[in-house]
């Protein structure tokens, strides 16, 4: 068969699906991504080397010019004529509408699509906020009545959709998350005696970046606690990114080191032993995924997506939405006991291993669409 993947995201394209395509190689399938032109975000020339063909369409992943979206529709729809696949497959907000709708009217026989998260536009309470969801969710109703099945990764996320009528139940399914290679992110050396915290994401106000800088500054300056805590990540163009200055402004020298954006992750996870992320909300976290499959302990939110990657108490705790004093309640539970880390970072590897192993995601994928 031949299978299209559509992705607003050269980045997301390599990380988060390529295992997925190369399994869809393996099994003889004829596979053509399509992403915007590599950037700083992201480089996705690696999976021609996979034998993955990838055509560069013109998506602008945050903005909202009609014209340019239209130009995006136009780019989608022209490839599909051409390519003509059995199956396509597409994640994120506008991948999924645009390409959906370019997928049906250029003929595409099966159109699947990922909602890996409701994201900004359903977090946000402004006037504008509110008016942006509604034309984003009856964008979403009509294109995916194209679709034959449509995948959330956690409950929360699929009962919106369902409850606010933007899908039927019986197209909606629930996986666990994109998965990860837990071959790949394998710890090699000994997890840090002592706590050194890490919060690895987008620089964006949802992944609760102010508040993770207010937890470790309450533990340093107010408690007096010596201990090291890692900020990883790059700029985005998100409506609620941090910038140079705004980061700045949060007034975290001496209490947080921020190390930028890194292409290597796996080498700031084997310098960091437990990992924090305190988002407003997730589809399902896949920094968290790697940090479990690094053995690491995790302190996050008790909201969609974030708990489905935490069984409180056995690998980690979850703490209340913007609430910096649980936050700092729990992180300094691994600065007071510090036999925990080891302890919880076990159970992280025995939860990954078992739900979220990116072979057993990729295999659920795979048989719901019929591949």
């Amino acid at each position: 068969m031949k299978v299209l993947v559509i992705s607003a995201d050269p980045r997301s394209l390599v990380q988060f699906r390529r295992d997925l395509m190369v399994k869809m190689k393996e099994k003889g399938h004829e596979v053509m991504a399509l992403s915007p032109i590599n950037d700083e975000r992201g480089d996705s020339s690696c999976l021609e080397k996979e034998g993955i063909k990838v055509n560069f369409v013109d998506i602008d992943r945050t903005g909202l010019n009609p014209l340019h979206d239209l130009k995006a529709f136009y780019e989608i729809f022209t490839i599909v004529k051409k390519f003509k696949p059995d199956v396509v497959f597409s994640f994120t907000i506008k991948p999924v509408i645009y390409g959906s709708l370019a997928s049906f009217f250029g003929g595409a026989k099966r159109i699947y699509s990922l909602i890996p998260g409701v994201g900004h536009v359903f977090l946000n309470k402004s006037w504008g906020g509110k008016v942006l969801r509604f034309l984003v969710s009856r964008m979403y109703q009509i294109s995916l009545i194209t679709n034959s099945k449509v995948f959330f990764q956690n409950n929360d996320d699929l009962d919106l959709f369902i409850s606010k009528r933007i899908l039927k139940r019986k197209k909606a399914f629930k996986v666990n998350g994109s998965g990860v290679n837990t071959d790949e992110f394998k710890r090699n050396e000994t997890l840090p005696k002592r706590p050194v915290f890490l919060l690895a994401g987008r620089i964006i106000k949802e992944k609760g970046i102010k508040e993770y800088v207010e937890a470790v500054r309450v533990l340093k300056k107010n408690k007096g606690y010596s201990f090291k805590a890692f900020l990883v990540g790059g700029f985005d163009k998100n409506p609620t990114s941090f910038n140079e200055k705004s980061l700045k402004d949060l007034n975290f020298d001496g209490v947080i080191d921020y190390l930028g954006d890194q292409s290597d992750m796996k080498s700031v996870f084997e310098k960091s032993s437990v990992y924090v992320l305190p988002s407003y909300r997730e589809g399902t976290p896949r920094s968290t995924l790697e940090a479990m499959s690094m053995m690491m302990p995790v302190v996050t939110t008790d909201v969609p997506g974030c708990r489905e990657t935490v069984k409180e108490g056995v690998n980690g705790f979850l703490v209340g939405l913007k609430s910096v004093s649980d936050l700092a309640k729990s992180m300094e539970k691994f600065i007071i006991n510090s036999e925990l880390i080891s302890i919880m970072g076990s159970e992280s590897l025995k939860i990954v291993r078992d739900k979220f192993d990116v072979r057993k995601v990729n295999q659920v994928y795979l048989e719901e669409m019929g591949l």
